[in-house]
């Protein structure tokens, strides 16, 4: 199985978060052994608490979807955007007092 450079980096990242919340798998027959691979990605689903895990794992079944499935295409959904923070308005710089005063002994 030739897997790109995303699916590779994915699964060291997916591999990597995995190990650090005590779920590890055998990297090298992660991107090797397809069957494995889909397993490993069940099971992470199951048994990940950790909510970057959960994205990580949500991520890999998406990059490693093949790419001749029947399901029809979707729509991909919009960037979630927040409204626009206002900038604080400009303030006016201080008056400087320029009435001659006398000379300073």
């Amino acid at each position: 199985m030739a897997l790109t450079q995303k699916q590779l980096f994915l699964s060291s990242q997916l591999f990597m978060s995995a190990g650090k919340s005590n779920l590890g798998f055998d990297l090298s027959r992660f991107v090797s052994d397809r069957a494995y691979g889909n397993q490993t990605l069940g099971d992470l689903v199951v048994a990940a608490t950790d909510p970057a895990l959960q994205a990580l794992v949500a991520q890999a079944i998406m990059a490693f979807m093949p790419e001749d499935t029947s399901a029809p295409a979707q729509a991909p959904m919009p960037p979630v955007v927040s409204a626009p923070v206002a900038a604080p308005a400009a303030r006016a710089p201080e008056k400087i007092d320029t009435r001659y005063i006398g000379r300073l002994h």
